[in-house]
């Protein structure tokens, strides 16, 4: 069994990751025509198996072989074939279309604890430290003060008890990872993060329960930006959180109001 490292748009590595792309094509290249089948293709670090390779003429033979949506999701077979055409030109079609089903390979993810790391593992502490900022980041648009907290807060309050970060890695990658608070006056969730291309997979769920266990409680206080509680709508209904405040748009960032859940922030 080898591993080939191929390219492949962000949209159609969503799809692939999500189960509903099973084919990926390419035409006919020497490195394409080594791949066999149980071989791993790796796609910017997310691992497919080759199940099966089948070969056609032209694009217009695949199409008959194979249903469009198994290709390319949501797409009708005279719109895909424009698209492949628009990536190999039709004289690369004579090198043959090589269509491989892909079957996603099982992820070994890793769940880690701050608070152990730092009496275990002070190397591996400080990549956790570091990775979980650079994924939550971006959230500085919503929660300005976001830096200052996570490395004034967060950060040295794991040393004192009171906080908490639980990160998945995927090998190497942070694709989880939620930030927590228990002190005397709360118990609250700080941040919950899955990466994109990890969403749907249950791991919101897994730190979900995992925080409970820190926080001996599963109403913790929670805050959700207005336009992200959609996303949290499984968890509010799974859990009965109750609805207990609601912020306006200056109390974090002046764009978004604050629903707060299970509690109100004083």
């Amino acid at each position: 069994m080898k591993t080939y490292r191929l390219k492949i748009k962000e949209k159609y590595l969503r799809y692939l990751e999500k189960g509903d792309k099973k084919y990926e094509i390419r035409v006919g290249y020497p490195q394409i025509k080594l791949i066999s089948i149980g071989d791993v293709i790796d796609f910017r670090g997310s691992k497919v198996k080759v199940t099966d390779i089948l070969i056609f003429r032209n694009f217009n033979e695949l199409f008959k072989n194979i249903d469009s949506n198994l290709i390319i999701p949501d797409m009708d077979m005279n719109s895909a074939i424009k698209v492949l055409r628009k990536i190999y030109p039709k004289n690369k079609e004579k090198l043959g279309i090589y269509a491989f089903r892909l079957e996603r390979l099982n992820s070994d993810f890793n769940l880690v604890y701050a608070s152990s790391l730092v009496q275990t593992d002070k190397i591996k502490f400080s990549k956790l430290a570091s990775d979980s900022y650079v994924v939550t980041d971006w959230i500085t648009k919503d929660y300005p003060k976001h830096f200052e907290h996570f490395w004034t807060k967060y950060i040295p309050g794991i040393f004192s008890g009171e906080r908490e970060i639980i990160g998945i890695y995927d090998s190497c990658k942070l694709v989880g990872l939620v930030i927590l608070k228990k002190d005397e006056k709360e118990a609250k969730i700080s941040t919950l993060f899955i990466d994109e291309r990890h969403r749907n997979r249950g791991l919101a769920s897994k730190l979900i329960k995992e925080s409970f266990k820190f926080l001996n409680t599963d109403k913790p206080l929670i805050s959700i930006a207005e336009y992200k509680v959609d996303m949290f709508i499984s968890i509010i209904k799974k859990y009965n959180w109750k609805l207990a405040q609601v912020l306006n748009s200056e109390y974090y960032n002046g764009k978004y109001k604050e629903f707060v859940y299970n509690g109100k922030i004083l």
